[in-house]
This record gives structure tokens, C-alpha cells and sequence, in this order.
């Protein structure tokens, strides 16, 4: 879990709580409801939760074309 929580803190600037709150709430298999005014990087966070679940490294891992 460190590894993904440093991989979304790294772009969200003052939302470090948001986006350990996001992964708690994924871990423990809940439903996460993003509420806020616009421009407070809700869809942002929600790229980011989502390419961080689906990189090819992770479903394939490390790739090695050599």
C-alpha cells in the first residue's frame, strides 16, 4: 500500500488525505463518492486511482523485451 500511496500523493498537492481515504475505501471493498464544488480535483483523483489499478506493469508485470 505505501508503494500506491506515494504513487497518487505524488501529483496531488494538498489532497494526500483525499487520496489515502480513497484508498482505504478500495481496500476495504466500499463505494467512494467524490462531493465538492467544481475545480477540486475530483476527476483528477479518480484518473489517477484508476491508472494506478491499471497499468500494464500490474496486470502483466515488469516488461522485458530483450
Amino acid at each position: 500500500m505505501p508503494f500506491l500511496l506515494a504513487k497518487l500523493e505524488k501529483d496531488l498537492f494538498e489532497r494526500k488525505e483525499c487520496a489515502r481515504l480513497v484508498l482505504l475505501a478500495i481496500f476495504a471493498r466500499k463505494a467512494i463518492f467524490l462531493y465538492g464544488p467544481p475545480g477540486t480535483a475530483k476527476s483528477m483523483i479518480a484518473r489517477k486511482v484508476s491508472l494506478a489499478f491499471g497499468t500494464p506493469e500490474d496486470i502483466f508485470g515488469p516488461l522485458d523485451i530483450g
